[in-house]
Parts: structure tokens; C-alpha cells; sequence
């Protein structure tokens, strides 16, 4: 077998090794994170899922996580075991849940303001 010559470069599968050229307009933008703006937004989020009735028991009446919590303690106050592991798992089930999605929904909203702040600074400087 022979190889071929420097100068041809040396392909695989139709794809030439060697130099390759970048494209200026897909370069990779770094925004700065904002950490005290994303904690807010998850807090924001993070209150506004405590409020909506979501929880459904045996298919009765929808109820949202504030008031899980509500029960919770009126349940250890009244020394109701039942009730008090009913409701112990379904406040640590679905508050959980609401604090992984404030998180990931802040964020990515958090994101998006950051994105749209660096483009709004960025035109404003070209512009004078």
C-alpha cells in the first residue's frame, strides 16, 4: 500500500482532514449569569406553583401545595397519623417537584433576560 503525498491530504470517508475553516457567525457567545435575577425568577416561579391546585386525592377536589402544607399541620396538631403520613408525602412529593421545576423554568428564563439585555446593550452601542 502506498500513501498518499502531504500535499493531497489525507481523506476518510470523503471528508478531508487537516485545516478547517470556521464560520464568523456561529461563533459560541458566553452571556454572564445573574445569580441574585435567577434566584428571584425561582422564587417567583417557585411561589406561584405553591398556589395553584394541582394535587388530587382518590380523584376529589383539586388542591395546591400551600394547602397540603395547611393540612400537614393540622394533622400533627390533631395527632391524626394518617392523615399526617398522607399528607407528609404528598407535600414532600409534590413540593419537591414544584422546586425542581422553579429551578429549571428559572433558569431558563433567567436566560432569556440575560439574552435579550446583552442584545439590547449590544445595539445601543453600535448605534453611538
Amino acid at each position: 500500500m502506498t500513501t498518499p503525498p502531504k500535499s493531497l491530504g489525507r481523506t476518510r470517508a470523503g471528508v478531508e482532514l487537516g485545516r478547517r475553516k470556521t464560520n464568523q457567525s456561529m461563533k459560541a457567545t458566553r452571556f454572564p449569569t445573574d445569580v441574585r435575577l435567577w434566584e428571584w425568577i425561582a422564587l417567583a416561579v417557585l411561589a406561584a406553583s405553591w398556589c395553584i391546585p394541582v394535587i388530587s386525592i382518590k380523584s376529589g377536589p383539586h388542591f395546591s401545595i400551600a394547602t397540603a402544607l395547611k393540612e400537614l399541620i393540622a394533622a400533627v396538631h390533631q395527632h391524626d397519623d394518617s392523615a399526617t403520613q398522607l399528607f407528609r408525602g404528598v407535600f414532600i412529593v409534590f413540593g419537591s417537584a414544584s422546586v425542581v421545576v422553579a429551578i429549571v423554568f428559572g433558569w431558563l428564563l433567567h436566560c432569556l433576560v440575560v439574552i435579550v439585555r446583552a442584545r439590547k446593550r449590544e445595539r445601543t452601542e453600535h448605534a453611538a
